[in-house]
């Protein structure tokens, strides 16, 4: 199973070099189609996915879902033994928990030495989808001049905080 072998590949849809080369001729000789687990929205997937095959003749199944949900599906095919999936497109929040859990195999393509370092990891390649975080308050009950600026200023504040979980979105 090529878990994260062809991410960069079934993302560009180019060869950066021949080990890339000998992953799609490897491919190519197992059965079925490469399958490939992401939160990224079907419309913007297909066109990379018919580009893909038309450059490499290997088909893709792409199951889409929330980041968490395919985090969840990915973690326990793994717990379970049986991990479906070859290639996943999802947010950096995820991946890092799903990389904690050993999910993926390491793989940098040659393509991944034109992004920055401190944007690379060194098992997953580059990061492409960050997870944003923000501060979001009631107007009503603070005023843009005493708003939070940063999550330190959060404890000056009486008033209920909510936060959010990635494990539980």
């Amino acid at each position: 199973m090529f878990i994260c072998a062809v991410v960069l590949v079934f993302l560009t849809a180019s060869f950066a070099s021949g080990q890339d080369v000998k992953l799609v001729e490897a491919a190519k000789k197992e059965s079925g189609a490469i399958v490939a687990y992401g939160s990224l929205e079907s419309n913007t997937v297909e066109p990379i996915v018919e580009a893909f095959k038309k450059k490499t003749g290997l088909t893709v199944e792409y199951w889409r879902a929330s980041a968490t949900k395919v985090m969840d599906r990915a973690l326990g095919e793994l717990r379970a033994g049986k991990s479906v999936f070859d290639v996943m497109v999802n947010n950096s929040g995820a991946i890092h928990v799903m990389k904690k859990d050993g999910v993926f195999a390491t793989y940098l393509s040659p393509a991944a030495n034109a992004f920055p370092k401190d944007i690379t990891d060194p098992q997953v390649g580059p990061i492409y989808r960050n997870t944003p975080v923000g501060i979001l308050y009631n107007t009503g009950q603070v005023s843009a001049a005493d708003a939070p600026k940063s999550r330190m200023d959060l404890s000056a504040f009486s008033l209920p905080i909510i936060l959010y979980k990635l494990a539980s979105h």
